[in-house]
This record gives C-alpha cells, sequence and structure tokens, in this order.
C-alpha cells in the first residue's frame, strides 16, 4: 500500500483498564476512502479502540498517524476526527441548523459559508427543509441522520461512527444503512463503524476488523472473512458454521479428514500430519432423501426445522451425534423429515488453521 493511500495507522497500541487488558497491541493500516467495520461481541473492545482512535481515550503505549502525522498526544478537538455516537448527542435547544452549524461556528466560519455548506450536507442526508426543526419534533431516523450531518459537515478525512444505527427498528435501520454507505462513497470519505451486527457489518463494509477479548482475529473483505474464517471464533461468530475435525489425510494435496464414513476434502492445501477443524457453512450443506453421487452423503435424521420465509433452517443429527444447521432455500411448500442425507460438494469444507 502506498503512503498516498494510507490515512490511519495504529502501531501497537494498548489500553489497560486496572487489570484488564482491553486493547492488546494492535497494529493496523487503514487505507483512504474506505467503509472500514470494527465487529466484536460485547466487551472485545470496539468502542475502546474506536474512542482512542477518536482521542477520549489516552494510549497507553503505542502511536496513531493520521495523514502520516502522529495524533496520539492531541485532544479530540484537535484531532478532526468527528464521531457520531449511539445517543445522537443532539442539542435539544437548537434547530437542525443549529445543531450542524454548531462546529463550524466555533471555527469562526464566515456566515454565508456555513448556509452554504449547512445547505449541502442537510441535501446530502436527505433533510433539506428540516432546517427549523427541532430534535423534539423529528423521529429517531430524522435525529440519527441530523447527528450524521453535524459530523460531515466539517469535512474531514475520516469519520469515526460508535454503533449509530442501534437506537432505530429493523427496517429503519436498513434504509439508514443504505443511505450511509451511499453518502461514504459519494464524499470519499474514510469512516470507522463500530458494529456488533454482522449481518451491518458484511452488507456495508470494504473490510472488517474482526476483534474478540481485545486481539484481532481477522482483517479482511466481508467476503474473505464469511468464507475463509482463520480462526473457529470467526467462523462461529460471523454467522453460523458447522465444524468437524480429524486428522489430515491430504486427497490431491488438499487438506483432508474422514467423517461419518466419507472423505471430506476442503479449500486449502495441507500436507503436514496434524489434527485439522473444517467449517461448513449451513448453505453450502444440502439435505437429500438419497445419496448424491460425487459428493460427501452423511447420513443423519431431522430432529426440527424453522420456517424463516426466504428459506428453511434444519437441525439434522448424524450418526455420530453431532448436530449440523442446513439452510435449504427456494423451497415452495416442502419439507425434509425423518431419515436423510447431509450432502457437501468436496472443496466446500473451509480449512481453519489456527
Amino acid at each position: 500500500m502506498s503512503d498516498q493511500n494510507l490515512l490511519l495507522q495504529l502501531k501497537d497500541i494498548v489500553k489497560v483498564f486496572g487489570d484488564n487488558v482491553i486493547i492488546n497491541h494492535i497494529s493496523l493500516d487503514i487505507e483512504r476512502g474506505k467503509f472500514i467495520t470494527f465487529l466484536g461481541p460485547s466487551g472485545c473492545g470496539k468502542t475502546t479502540l474506536l474512542r482512542m482512535i477518536a482521542g477520549f481515550y489516552h494510549l497507553d503505549s503505542g502511536n496513531i498517524y493520521l495523514n502520516g502525522n502522529e495524533i496520539s498526544g492531541l485532544p479530540p478537538q484537535k484531532r478532526n476526527t468527528p464521531m457520531v455516537f449511539q445517543e445522537y448527542a443532539l442539542f435539544p435547544h437548537m434547530t437542525v441548523e443549529g445543531n450542524v452549524s454548531y462546529g463550524l461556528k466555533n471555527q469562526k466560519m464566515p456566515k454565508e459559508e456555513i448556509q452554504k455548506k449547512v445547505k449541502e450536507t442537510l441535501e446530502l442526508v436527505n433533510l433539506s427543509g428540516f432546517e427549523k426543526r427541532y430534535p423534539n419534533q423529528m423521529s429517531g431516523g430524522q435525529q440519527q441522520r441530523v447527528a450524521i450531518a453535524r459530523a460531515l459537515v466539517n469535512s474531514a478525512d475520516l469519520l469515526l461512527l460508535d454503533e449509530p444505527l442501534s437506537n432505530l427498528d429493523a427496517k429503519l435501520r436498513e434504509s439508514v444503512r443504505v443511505e450511509l454507505r451511499l453518502i461514504q462513497q459519494k464524499l470519499g470519505i474514510t469512516m470507522l463503524y463500530v458494529t456488533h451486527d454482522q449481518q451491518e457489518a458484511l452488507s456495508m463494509s470494504d473490510k472488517i476488523l474482526v476483534l474478540n477479548k481485545g486481539n484481532v482475529e481477522q482483517y479482511g473483505a466481508p467476503r474473505e472473512i464469511y468464507f475463509k474464517p482463520r480462526t473457529r471464533f470467526v467462523a462461529d461468530f460471523i454467522g453460523v458454521a458447522n465444524f468437524i475435525e480429524g486428522d489430515n489425510e491430504p486427497e490431491g494435496g488438499m487438506a483432508a479428514l474422514a467423517y461419518g464414513g466419507e472423505k471430506v476434502v476442503g479449500d486449502e492445501a495441507l500436507g503436514e500430519a496434524r489434527k485439522i477443524t473444517f467449517s461448513i457453512r449451513p448453505e453450502s450443506a444440502l439435505l437429500s432423501e438419497e445419496k448424491v453421487e460425487g459428493m460427501v452423503n452423511i447420513p443423519g435424521r431431522v430432529k426440527h426445522y424453522m420456517f424463516l420465509g426466504e428459506k428453511v433452517r434444519y437441525f439434522v443429527e448424524d450418526q455420530l451425534g453431532k448436530e449440523w444447521i442446513v439452510d435449504a432455500f427456494d423451497t415452495g411448500m416442502t419439507v425434509h423429515e425423518g431419515d436423510v442425507y447431509i450432502t457437501v460438494q468436496q472443496g466446500k469444507a473451509h480449512l481453519i488453521v489456527e
């Protein structure tokens, strides 16, 4: 990555609260103009990491560079890294126009320029005509867009967002995240976005940073994170995964193991003798009443299933007592019951190397 494309660098940063290491020696290079999501369970350190970048938490060790300049010792107002909070944090006594222009007025910007920038930014977030409204006269989704506009109006290179959509209902949340992604792409701004919602991360991001107990589990594109998880934690946290384990018995150079009387071949080469784990996504397996030639066929019995609209999710116990989750799409009115085969195409099992 060239220095021109590099916007933000985290170098071996650490944060400790009491006896707890919250951020454990994280190093990360973030490209300019990308939508980056920090993803992980509650307490993994994602909000702490964002607040360290914003300057709300000091570093116990390490360095942060923005545009090649170290900002680790700067207070938040000197970093030009505006942040959108989960609680919106709007001034209730100010109109939309007042909230959005607040930072610009503090910078002593000329009145005409402030009006122009506020007008352009409100158009960007679809709030033209709302200038004179107060926060209590607006819906949650509209208030959130005001908070986003207030951050965007500063023309910063980097915008930080801490679970900004979590207070919205599901349908509104989906529409606002589409708007947010379109805004990011239109402006070419870099956004760092914190969420614990896997679907949100997969649908919005250029890259995802998966955190667990203050450590980086994986950093990569959504498809890579989903289909090529490096650790069992990532495979299990992002979506749903079925795991099988055994001794590596390579097939054509590819990792393979024996399971349920079948030889399962994975998606990566591994020649060494060692115990291995495969991850198989629910949509990568099928259910069949009979064996399917050329596929791995594992006998099982349907324990129960859930109708989820676009798919039916089956819970199937194989002959070794392991429960599988298998998703069947476009099923119409038909369902599988009783004895079945879990069929998996060779190469669909992903090798987890830890």
